[in-house]
């Protein structure tokens, strides 16, 4: 075998020769190693694509500003009950607790111009006031009497507030003076009598306007603008109601009531001006004087019956009262005593065969 000669020059890969200066040329042991390694293809990038969702606008709440009451009638039932109960086993020691439940589930459930009222009243605070009340009521001789009336509606009034704003004491106050509702109590029994409880929806609108008239809760002073006439055809339909239910209807009369007195109250507002109710002032007029001129013909009657007796188309005399009558009768004796000034006669009658 020949040796090849270096002369210290050493091919390259390309042909050329390039001088070896006395270095031996790298021995590779892997060939597959000499062939430069060609870069891997990087990996597809995707775009991340965020998620398509539909967005949805929420209805704005909306906000009551009319007055309205939102009680429920087996609540209210319920709480009657639970009141009764509470009364009659404590032998009325309870009754004031029983008040400020109803009075508390009444007023809580009450809103006016969109602002729910809060009672803040205590049952024993009501039961002191009615025992001061009752031993005023005794050491005067019943004159103190006529003062409970408002002295219970300040102490109710003044435990009233807004639920959002707090109870300070003397923004919630009553301001009607005694002389006042006395005067509008008698008046009203008055109209009541003569025209036979025609205008009791009016006295009961006349009532509640000058109520809420005196009453300030939070500073803002309340008014009521119901009208007799609408209230007089309403109390004709509950009334038809009750009467062909025998009776069922009336459980609803008094939540019926609270939701229209609380519809037609509402907050004053600066410079407000009270509405009169002149049509209803006209037909109480009319009203009034139709009840005068019946109740004079039909009070000789009344009167006749209690004292003297009035005698009947028969010849029968009828009285109410037997210690005040002139003529009595019998009734299922044999014989008729008739008083005749200090004479008395008696009639025999003659007694039935059978």
């Amino acid at each position: 075998m020949n040796e090849v000669p270096n002369n210290n020059m050493n091919p390259t890969t390309d042909g050329n020769v390039v001088p070896n200066d006395g270095v031996q040329p790298e021995v590779v042991s892997n060939p597959e190693a000499a062939v430069p390694v060609q870069p891997e293809a990087a990996a597809p990038v995707y775009e991340e694509v965020a998620p398509q969702f539909q967005e949805v606008v929420l209805p704005e709440k909306q906000v009551r500003t009319d007055s309205y009451f939102d009680g429920g009638l087996l609540e209210l039932i319920g709480w009657r009950i639970l009141a009764g109960l509470i009364t009659v086993v404590t032998f009325s020691i309870g009754r004031p607790w029983a008040q400020c439940m109803l009075y508390a589930y009444e007023y809580n459930h009450t809103v006016y111009n969109g602002k729910r009222l809060k009672f803040e009243g205590k049952g024993g605070d009501l039961f002191v006031n009615y025992f001061k009340w009752f031993f005023l009521t005794i050491i005067t001789f019943g004159i103190y009497a006529f003062f409970i009336p408002v002295r219970k509606q300040r102490w109710l009034v003044s435990n009233l507030h807004f639920e959002d704003e707090q109870l300070i004491k003397g923004e919630s106050f009553f301001d009607g003076k005694t002389s006042h509702l006395i005067g509008l109590n008698i008046l009203c029994l008055i109209l009541n009598s003569i025209s036979l409880g025609l205008l009791f929806t009016f006295t009961t609108c006349f009532r509640l306007k000058w109520l809420s008239k005196h009453t300030i809760i939070n500073k803002k002073r309340i008014a009521f603008t119901g009208g007799a006439l609408n209230l007089f055809g309403k109390y004709l339909l509950w009334l038809f109601l009750t009467l062909i239910t025998f009776g069922i209807y009336g459980w609803w009369l008094r939540i019926k009531m609270l939701k229209w007195t609380t519809k037609n109250t509402h907050i004053r507002v600066v410079g407000e001006a009270e509405v009169e109710d002149n049509k209803a002032l006209a037909v109480a007029i009319v009203v009034g004087v139709v009840g005068l001129l019946m109740f004079i013909l039909v009070a000789p009657k009344l009167i006749g019956l209690v004292t003297t007796g009035v005698e009947t188309s028969g010849g029968h005399n009828i009285c109410l009262n037997p210690f005040t009558c002139k003529t009595q009768n019998r009734v299922g004796g044999l014989n008729d005593e008739y008083n005749y000034g200090s004479h008395n006669v008696t009639i025999e009658r003659a007694r039935p065969h059978y």
